[in-house]
């Protein structure tokens, strides 16, 4: 089943990329020379569709064609992950925090309290339960509260510092206990992380940092500290793994 399935998915994915990349404009569109749109972009690079060397191709049109909130329904919960995890982070916070029409901060403007329909003020429903949801970035992006084994048998924290933004907290209470994420940065460059793994789990943590010689937890270094593993760099990250317990990071970021 494994081997049938997966040359099933390697099919879809030739005949997707035939169909709809457009290599001469760089991006995915309905025809060739067609119109670019978020969603178009986000859907495939969430979904593992994009070819390794067309990536930066469609990573570099993505991030330099938005500058708003374009995305309806389906492409919210992936435009600002997507574009964070491709380095630009602040272009979807940017998004974010914008009170321009349309997006979320444009609701808020006009006293919203509860997601609408459409961005528009008219809008006929006020109170529209969709996809069109950012707590997910929120969460895992920002905060970087995810799970990497079933039920949180194995969780990740990854948090991304993002335009001028100081600090960030959260916590989720899963099947396994309390999971939590809280960091902030200064302006001489340190960066804190306080995390809470729960009893019975393992986490891998990924702590901002260009050098892992400057991470230190609870005023050790990393690598020699009790329940800390180092693994590797990163991408920007130096990456710990580390079992249940509580655990205080700072690194120069």
């Amino acid at each position: 089943d494994i081997d049938y399935y997966t040359q099933e998915a390697e099919t879809i994915k030739e005949a997707f990329n035939n169909k709809f990349y457009d290599e001469e404009q760089g991006f995915y569109c309905l025809n060739k020379g067609g119109t670019f749109y978020q969603t178009a972009q986000a859907l495939p690079l969430a979904l593992g569709m994009v070819p390794e060397e067309v990536i930066p191709h469609v990573v570099y049109e993505f991030s330099s064609r938005s500058s708003k909130m374009e995305s309806g329904i389906f492409g919210i919960k992936y435009v600002f992950a997507e574009l964070t995890e491709a380095g630009y982070g602040d272009i979807a916070y940017n998004i974010v925090n914008t009170e321009e029409y349309p997006g979320f901060g444009y609701w808020l403007s006009k006293g919203a309290t509860s997601m609408w329909e459409c961005w528009t003020e008219g809008t006929r429903s006020r109170d529209h339960h969709m996809f069109a949801t950012i707590d997910d970035w929120f969460y895992k992006t920002i905060a970087g509260i995810n799970y990497e084994g079933a039920g949180f048998s194995t969780s990740v924290i990854k948090p991304y510092v993002v335009g001028d933004l100081t600090n960030a907290q959260a916590s989720l209470h899963t099947v396994r206990g309390k999971l939590s994420s809280a960091w902030s940065r200064t302006e001489d460059g340190t960066f804190s992380l306080n995390i809470e793994i729960p009893a019975n789990t393992t986490a891998t943590v990924y702590v901002p940092t260009a050098d892992q010689n400057t991470v230190f937890e609870s005023g050790i270094a990393a690598d020699k500290a009790e329940g800390v593993s180092f693994l590797r760099m990163n991408n920007g990250f130096a990456v710990y793994s580390v079992g249940s317990g509580r655990y205080s990071f700072t690194s120069k970021y």
